[in-house]
């Protein structure tokens, strides 16, 4: 009996689409899901460095959010390559579980989450008006 997700979130399916090819891939060099977990998390960090830095550096602001975006995109990629390898389980969705009980809809986010999202639009409104 193979492992299947109680609920996934909808990743919209142009976004879905880019990662065809890097599935493929990933299946075929046996990258493990966890690798392109960790991945995602330096991918983070390097976006924090970014914005953390930008005072030295402005055109650390047009880098951040390339980052930010490989972290999303890596967020995707693993559970799509741990679903394809048969390798999805629990232990996979464990952090989401903890978080909100079941998958995240828009009201179920904290006061956190909400700070984090008003953060990063405040970051992006920064880019437009210093640059």
């Amino acid at each position: 009996m193979s492992y299947e997700p109680t609920s996934r979130r909808p990743i919209a399916g142009i976004f879905r689409a880019t990662a065809g090819l890097a599935v493929r891939l990933c299946l075929k060099y046996r990258i493990h899901a966890d690798a392109i977990s960790k991945a995602s998390m330096v991918f983070a960090a390097a976006a924090a460095i970014c914005f953390w830095r930008w005072g030295e550096r402005l055109w650390l602001l047009i880098v951040a959010p390339l980052f930010w975006y490989l972290r999303l995109w890596g967020n995707m990629l693993d559970g799509m390559v741990a679903l394809a390898a048969g390798r999805a389980s629990l232990r996979g969705e464990i952090l989401l579980l903890v978080w909100f009980g079941h998958s995240p809809r828009i009201w179920d986010l904290s006061v956190l989450d909400w700070t984090c999202i008003a953060i990063v639009i405040g970051c992006v409104q920064s880019i437009f008006i210093r640059l």
